[in-house]
């Protein structure tokens, strides 16, 4: 009976991929005469010592209920029973409110609204299990499960909005969303700084999906198409003389845009070009045209591997390697798309990805470089793709498979919309559809996160994150139908199947026809295993001591043959060694939040991240966590008006609290 009460106390859990909390509502129980004597005596008792804790004002009532008489007991058994006609009453009245808040939660999980309370704390135990939870940064234990196999059934349900997994709230919101990215494109000072991504969105969306959607899709991407080539031919693509490489490399993204709609715009073309190859009116004998570590602000012809503390064409600040590659393979892929050559081709950027695998999670990571990593992966399949509209082997991809499928929660738990709806948009590219629980969850979360007011998502930020964040999420919201499997480039699949190479048997890279006959055979070949016979083992030959004669000789183990090393195989680079955290006193921790707060006061938010990036790579303890006020001044952070310091604050702040909370269940 104990256990039954426990486990009924204990009928409350939260669905991990909406947030909403399910509470069995618990009928009325009747409380013993020693639970309604102490109700009745504790507030007098403490009265009557003030200086008692908890634990001895119990001591003293039960002290004092033991001299009671049985008059007194019979009296408090009445007193119970009283108490036990007014809950029932109570509860009586508040079964219209229990039906009302089931209606609620059964609405909220997308249930039936027959769902019993029981069931819907079953279904919802059963759905967080089925989720799981994202592993924890001190654990290297995967937690990686095989998504479902979709069948033809869920696979066509999953490509219409009336059958879809939350169809039609799923259409409303994507229809919200693309109206506000019109709307944020109508302002001009967003248009040009957004302009032709825009653009491209909407061709996407209209490639990848069904009306109404479609329709539109199609009227904005026209509309904003010729608005953008107009505005560029009406004022110019460069400023006088030799235009830089940040503006050859966004002219040619909006020539990508342009000839992916099919707006023209031949004349402007050849005047990249041009200035590209310095030909035509651009030629000038004293110049040298641009080459890609100029674009890219590294070499990937000549550089063995990334390198660190890039300077970014576009802002001009130093980024991890992660973004270093992510930006080059992005205008890699533009530029070879567009048919310009701007020294290197796709192929030779994307070949450096296999330099940072395998990939690291958020626990092995400055929360910045792993949201780099992150965007890093997504856009490796975005490019192999051409962005949404082809399906690709998860076998193409195995390094990036894995990561989206165990790092989707790590997102959702972060509240990261940008994240989130670029994961879905990948896991969709790899063959998973609305069966998928991890899209489900997803999707749930995209679908709660939209701003009601402007229909947009991540509203805190500027213009372009909360752009970018709309964007995302309506693609990945999407009823998605691929045209076919990448990749979409040619020039690349030489890297692919060298990856793939390289991690297979060296019997099958060398010669996989003749491997795998060969393994078929003697698969065919293998005779039943037999039981093993009651020998007498032999005795060991002592170490050192040689065979007595050429026949023992010849049993004696041979030495294993060593593979002679490969001329072409160069040398493993050395391993970088680990920086050592300095560990700080709490005068370090004081001096170093002033700091952050006078360059959040002056606005320097370069100086600001710079700062916390260094707080982020020092051994900050549980202790001075508690005892300083450096906690709260990182999570003020969250609401500056910069977006990669909120960025790299909330990663922070949510790092500090799984430090205290691990710290925490340790003592107790």
């Amino acid at each position: 009976m104990a256990g039954d009460t426990k486990k009924k106390a204990q009928q409350k859990v939260k669905d991990s991929a909406t947030g909403v909390e399910v509470a069995v509502p618990q009928p009325p129980k009747r409380l013993s005469a020693y639970q309604i004597f102490v109700q009745q005596q504790r507030d007098a008792t403490k009265a009557a010592n003030p200086s008692a804790h908890s634990q001895e004002i119990l001591g003293i009532l039960a002290k004092a209920w033991n001299s009671t008489n049985g008059e007194e007991r019979a009296k408090l058994e009445k007193d119970a029973d009283a108490d036990l006609e007014t809950k029932k009453k109570m509860w009586a009245v508040g079964e219209d409110i229990r039906e009302a808040e089931r209606l609620r939660v059964c609405k909220a999980l997308d249930m039936s609204e027959k769902t019993t309370w029981a069931s819907l704390y079953e279904r919802v135990v059963e759905r967080n299990e089925k989720l799981g939870r994202p592993a924890s940064p001190r654990s290297s234990k995967s937690t990686y499960k095989p998504p479902p196999k979709p069948d033809a059934a869920s696979i066509k349900k999953s490509r219409q909005w009336a059958t879809a997994f939350q169809g039609q709230t799923r259409r409303k919101a994507v229809l919200s969303g693309l109206d506000a990215i019109a709307a944020l494109s109508s302002d001009q000072a967003n248009f040009d700084q957004f302009g032709n991504d825009a653009i491209q969105c909407f061709y996407d969306v209209a490639r990848a999906t069904e009306d109404p959607v479609r329709a539109n899709a199609l009227m904005f991407v026209e509309q904003l198409a010729h608005k953008w080539r107009h505005r560029i031919l009406s004022r110019g693509w460069r400023s006088s003389g030799r235009p830089t490489p940040q503006q050859i490399l966004e002219t040619i993204v909006g020539l990508y845009c342009l000839e992916r709609v099919g707006v023209s715009a031949p004349k402007l073309k050849e005047d990249v070009v041009h200035a590209v190859t310095l030909t035509g009116p651009d030629a000038d004998d004293s110049l040298k045209p641009y080459s890609c570590k100029d674009y890219f602000g590294w070499d990937p012809v000549k550089d063995a591997t990334v390198p660190e503390g890039v300077a970014e064409v576009l802002s001009g600040e130093a980024v991890t390697v992660y973004r270093t590659l992510c930006n080059s393979l992005i205008h890699a892929f533009y530029a070879e798309r567009a048919s310009i050559n701007i020294g290197c081709g796709y192929a030779d950027v994307l070949a450096k990805v296999a330099t940072l695998r395998p990939y690291k999670s958020h626990g092995e990571l400055p929360w910045e470089s792993y949201v780099d990593q992150a965007y890093l992966i997504t856009h490796v399949v975005f490019t192999l793709n051409n962005w949404g509209e082809l399906a690709l082997e998860p076998e193409l991809l195995p390094h990036e498979h894995l990561f989206i499928r165990e790092n989707l929660g790590v997102a959702v738990r972060e509240r990261d919309a940008h994240l989130v709806g670029e994961y879905v948009e990948c896991l969709r590219a790899f063959g998973s559809d609305d069966s998928d629980p991890l899209i489900q969850l997803g999707m749930t979360f995209l679908l709660r996160a939209q701003d009601p007011a402007t229909h947009r998502w991540d509203v805190s930020g500027d213009a372009y994150t909360s752009y970018h964040a709309t964007m995302v999420a309506c693609q990945a919201l999407l009823v998605h139908t691929h045209r076919g499997y990448g990749p979409g480039l040619p020039s690349c699949v030489a890297v692919l199947e060298k990856w793939h190479a390289a991690e297979r048997p060296d019997d099958v890279r060398e010669n996989p026809d003749v491997a795998l006959r060969k393994r078929v055979d003697d698969k065919a070949r293998k005779p039943p295993k037999k039981e093993p016979a009651d020998e007498k083992p032999a005795s060991p030959r002592p170490a050192g001591k040689a065979p007595a004669s050429k026949a023992a000789a010849s049993k004696a183990p041979a030495e294993p043959k060593k593979r002679p090393a490969s001329p072409d195989k160069k040398p493993a680079p050395p391993k970088k060694k680990k920086k050592v955290q300095q560990k700080l006193s709490k005068e370090d921790v004081a001096a170093v939040e002033a700091k952050i707060q006078e360059a959040v006061a002056g606005q320097a938010w370069p100086v600001a991240s710079k700062l916390l990036k260094n707080l982020a790579e020092s051994d900050v303890s549980v202790e001075l966590l508690k005892t300083t006020t450096v906690g709260k001044t990182v999570a003020a952070l969250k609401k500056a008006a910069d977006a990669k310091l909120v960025m790299a604050a909330k990663g922070l702040v949510a790092r500090w609290k799984q430090m205290v909370r691990d710290a925490d269940a340790a003592s107790a």
